[in-house]
C-alpha cells in the first residue's frame, strides 16, 4: 500500500476519532439543555397567572417562544449526534470486519461491497453515501472520515445556538420584570 494512502487511512481514522469524541460530550450537553429548557418552559407555562404580576406578558410569551424554538434546535443536534455516533461506531467495527477479511484470505469487490452496502439505506442517506463512494472510487479514502469531521462541526454551532436561544430567553424575562 502506498505511502497515500496509508496516510489517507491515518486521517480517516483519526478524524472519525476526533468526531466521536467531540460528539460525545456535544450530545450530553445538548440533553442537559433540552431538559432544563423543557423544564424552565414547564414552570413558567403553569406558573403564568403568578408571574404575570412581575414580568410583562409579552416578555414571557417571547421567552416561552425562544425556549421552543431553542427545543426544536435540540432534536436536530440530537439527530445529528445519532447520525455522528453511528457513523463513529460503524467505521470502527467496519474497519475490523475488513481487516480480519483480508487476513483470512477473502478478496473484497469493493464495487459490489457498495452496492449492497447502499441498498440498505433510505434515499437521502443513500444520496449522502453516493457522494462518498464517488470520492472512494476516485482513490480518496479519507473523504468520509471529513465528513463526519464536518457534520460534527456543524453540530458544535447547531447546539452553540441552541444555547444563545436558552440564555436570550432567560434575558427577555429579566428584561421584561416590572420595577
Amino acid at each position: 500500500m502506498s505511502q497515500d494512502k496509508v496516510s489517507q487511512i491515518l486521517a480517516l481514522r483519526v478524524l472519525t476519532l476526533l468526531a466521536g469524541t467531540v460528539n460525545a460530550s456535544l450530545d450530553k450537553f445538548s440533553g442537559w439543555l433540552m431538559v432544563g429548557t423543557g423544564g424552565a418552559f414547564s414552570l413558567l407555562l403553569t406558573n403564568i397567572e403568578k408571574l404575570v404580576g412581575f414580568v410583562n406578558a409579552g416578555s414571557i410569551r417571547f421567552a416561552l417562544s425562544l425556549m421552543l424554538v431553542s427545543l426544536a434546535v435540540g432534536v436536530i443536534a440530537k439527530f445529528l449526534s445519532a447520525m455522528i455516533s453511528a457513523s463513529v461506531a460503524s467505521n470502527d467495527a467496519a474497519f475490523a470486519v475488513g481487516k480480519d477479511a483480508v487476513k483470512d484470505g477473502f478478496t473484497i469487490d469493493i464495487e459490489a461491497y457498495l452496492i449492497e452496502f447502499k441498498r440498505g439505506l433510505f434515499f437521502v442517506q443513500r444520496l449522502v453515501a453516493e457522494t462518498s463512494f464517488k470520492k472512494l472510487r476516485a482513490g480518496d479514502l479519507a473523504a468520509g472520515g471529513r465528513l463526519v469531521a464536518k457534520l460534527s462541526q456543524v453540530n458544535v454551532w447547531i447546539v452553540l445556538f441552541q444555547a444563545i436561544l436558552i440564555l436570550w430567553s432567560a434575558v427577555e424575562i429579566l428584561v421584561g420584570v416590572k420595577i
